[in-house]
């Protein structure tokens, strides 16, 4: 047996540990919780043994590798699959909307600017607004949305909502979801409920390593507390609502499958790829974080991921009507 074929067998004990852990704890530890949110790159090795093992002519190997291979497709196949073109009447109304983790610290706001005037979306959900980048929405695009809620400053930054239509109903949602907004925006045809969210993220490695443990389990025990209260204020929202959000997670933890439960997320309906976001100092996207949610009473008719603005995430966009 060569270096390779054994490694190729490690590779797969270690991964059916992985998904034997996931049936059966799934995020129930703060470690497996980790490798669940970077289920994507747990597949990394997977084409690189495939390849080789078919070049070798290792077919026991390669009947044992059809396992990682069917959980990467389960996990991720259903992004790659074309979608079916819509026909809607040219005049039916659509919405489009806009999510952004415009990162406290922008270094390009002019890009910023410039992306929101370009696609105008009716209703931007922003993340990590902080006290200069809400002095910049003020001067360069107060003009464009006249009605601006901003959630009061914590530890730098915030959520704000800015909208071309009316608000009403504004509420904060802290303490249950540390920085977030619900509002009510009054579209030409309908009454939307908006629900702006950053939820707590894993930003362990900004702190000293020893305290990596301790703050890996407080973010994940928040971040599940705040997808059960997004989940129940789907649950018991009659009206047509959006959730703009930095979900801080991936599509393959346990926080996105809660969430899922009463929302329904624009970007598996009509997105195409990874949809990747977050570039977690690359130059790069490397995973995705950003959602635009919403519940049955719309439908999405196209998801865009736009270009770099300014910020460690790329603005997400998604186009609604109602069903």
């Amino acid at each position: 047996m060569t270096v390779i074929e054994g490694l190729g067998w490690a590779y797969v004990a270690a991964t059916l540990l992985w998904l034997a852990l996931r049936v059966f704890w799934f995020d129930a530890h703060w470690l497996l919780a980790l490798l669940n949110d970077g289920a994507l790159y747990l597949f990394t090795p997977l084409p690189l043994f495939l390849t080789y093992v078919i070049w070798q002519q290792k077919y026991a190997l390669l009947l044992a590798l059809g396992a990682p291979s069917a959980a990467f497709l389960i996990l991720f196949g259903a992004r790659f699959l074309p979608r079916a073109p819509l026909r809607l009447e040219p005049t039916r109304a659509r919405y489009l909307v806009m999510s952004f983790n415009m990162h406290y610290a922008n270094w390009n706001l002019d890009a910023f600017a410039q992306t929101t005037r370009q696609f105008a979306p009716v209703l931007v959900g922003l993340q990590e607004v902080s006290a200069p980048n809400r002095a910049f929405i003020e001067t360069a695009l107060a003009d464009m949305y006249p009605y601006r809620v901003y959630q009061p400053i914590r530890e730098r930054h915030a959520v704000a909502l800015l909208s071309r239509y009316p608000l009403s109903r504004v509420e904060f949602l802290s303490p249950g979801l540390e920085r977030g907004l619900r509002a009510t925006a009054q579209l030409p045809d309908t009454q939307v409920t908006v629900i702006v969210a950053h939820l707590a993220p894993p930003n362990m490695l900004n702190y000293p390593l020893n305290q990596f443990t301790t703050l890996a389990r407080s973010r994940l025990t928040r971040r599940r507390a705040e997808s059960v209260l997004l989940r129940q204020l789907g649950a018991f929202e009659s009206n047509p609502a959006i959730i703009l959000c930095d979900g801080n997670m991936s599509a393959t933890s346990r926080t996105y499958q809660i969430i899922a439960t009463s929302w329904r997320d624009s970007f598996a309906e009509r997105g195409w790829g990874l949809g990747h976001t977050l570039k977690f100092f690359s130059p790069v996207p490397l995973q995705r974080y950003d959602y635009i949610w919403h519940n049955d009473r719309w439908q999405v008719s196209n998801f865009r991921i736009a270009r770099d603005s300014g910020s460690d995430h790329l603005p997400v966009l998604a186009s609604l009507y109602k069903t």
